[in-house]
């Protein structure tokens, strides 16, 4: 299974990944701290990272700026899923794709599908 970093601080939302990825060849590994998310990321190295932005303690913009800043964690494709839709500012900060909540499992699949294949040439 390959691993994908869920930073949510939302228990419900965790589980509704949880389910999501369930008979599928990602495996949700929950953060709900958003300062915990580099040495979670740095150590699963996972395959993707979904995140959300609204979070006690640290947003996800934050968050992102972070992941993007540091070369440990800089080519992790990320998915903003935040019930703020601003996804000219998701790309801007380097997300790969930015999903308005709640997001659909087809949604998220197909996004983690994209975020993860393989790049042609470039």
């Amino acid at each position: 299974l390959r691993p994908v970093l869920v930073v949510e601080d939302n228990p419900g939302a965790c589980e509704l990944y949880m389910r999501y990825l369930q008979d599928t060849e990602w495996q949700a590994i929950t953060v709900r701290d958003p300062r915990l998310v580099e040495e979670a990321a740095v150590a699963w190295q996972p395959a993707a990272i979904v995140l959300d932005l609204l979070m006690p303690e640290v947003d996800g913009w934050s968050v992102l700026q972070r992941l993007r800043l540091d070369p440990r964690t800089s080519q992790i494709p990320v998915i903003v899923c935040s019930v703020i839709n601003d996804a000219e500012l998701a790309a801007a900060l380097g997300a790969v794709a930015s999903f308005k909540k709640p997001i659909s499992r087809l949604d998220l699949l197909t996004a983690l599908a994209q975020a993860t294949r393989p790049h042609n040439g470039a």
